[in-house]
């Protein structure tokens, strides 16, 4: 039963959060050393966009997850979402550095350096982001959707060689799409995308909303939302 003003200002949901802060680690540290250590992505782009989410900031690591997060920007939240049956009594836990992310290009040694250097976690010698099998498989599917890109691209090329439609625009677009999304083929998406932008420009005129799109790629891949697996 609420007696007083001091109480009742201490259950007001800013009150709440505040503490919630507090009491993340590290402990007795500035706000924005909680901050750096707890924040979250919040957006395609999460090195802009970051927020801090006092609960699921609680989520330990784990090389191999049962959950993960997710932001709805509809509703301006984050969402934690179990990626495989949980039990109970069991711990949530969420990855701080993908070495499996499909859309990346970190290997699992780049994870490993990252956690201990952002968060001192140490992984163990038998961990899955050390397995070799593993780490052949998630390099091969980063690789298929360049690969099945350019092949498309290929196809329309020995169809129509000296034409350039819509189909054959996309699919130069797709490619380059698909590419950007690794380190070492930013290059060559980008050099398809750019001999596609002059059959482009012959096409449709350099005015167009797809020409000025290309153009602005091929100047600055890295602002496409795909970019190194758009982190």
């Amino acid at each position: 039963m609420l007696q007083g003003k001091e109480e009742i200002i201490a259950i007001k949901p800013e009150n709440l959060v505040l503490a919630g802060v507090a009491n993340l680690e590290p402990l007795c540290e500035p706000v924005m050393a909680k901050w750096q250590l707890n924040s979250m992505g919040s957006s395609d782009d999460c090195e802009k966009q970051s927020v801090l989410c006092v609960r699921m900031a609680r989520a330990n690591h784990s090389c191999k997850p049962n959950a993960e997060h997710n932001h709805v920007p509809q509703f301006r939240v984050k969402t934690l979402v179990a990626i495989s049956e949980i039990c109970v009594g069991e711990e949530i836990t969420i990855s701080y550095a993908a070495h499996d992310d499909m859309a990346g290009d970190a290997t699992g040694e780049f994870c490993r350096m990252m956690l201990k250097i952002q968060w001192d976690i140490t992984c163990p010698p038998a961990c899955v982001c050390s397995d070799v099998k593993r780490a052949a498989m998630i390099k091969e599917g980063r690789e298929l959707a360049f690969l099945a890109a350019k092949n498309l691209l290929r196809i329309h090329n020995e169809l129509s060689p000296s034409s350039f439609g819509n189909g054959r625009m996309r699919a130069s677009y797709d490619a380059f799409q698909a590419g950007i999304m690794r380190r070492e083929s930013v290059k060559e998406a980008s050099d398809i995308l750019r001999a596609s932008l002059e059959s482009a420009i012959a096409h449709e005129g350099p005015f167009s909303d797809k020409v000025v799109s290309f153009a602005a790629y091929v100047k600055a891949p890295n602002t496409h939302r795909n970019y190194l697996g758009g982190k």
